[in-house]
């Protein structure tokens, strides 16, 4: 859930975390809750234009 990813990233020292991204209105949303300064690598698998 989106609560949780703030304390799943800090919790592993997460430098980069991956993100799937299939509809940009979520995305969107989501990237709200991840920590400054962590890497976000995008995952594109599954998006349809």
């Amino acid at each position: 859930s989106e609560e949780l990813i703030d304390a799943a990233v800090n919790s592993a020292k997460a430098e980069m975390i991956t993100v799937a991204i299939r509809y940009s209105e979520k995305a969107a949303g989501i990237l709200k809750h991840i920590p400054e300064g962590v890497t976000i690598l995008p995952n594109t698998s599954g998006c349809v234009t």
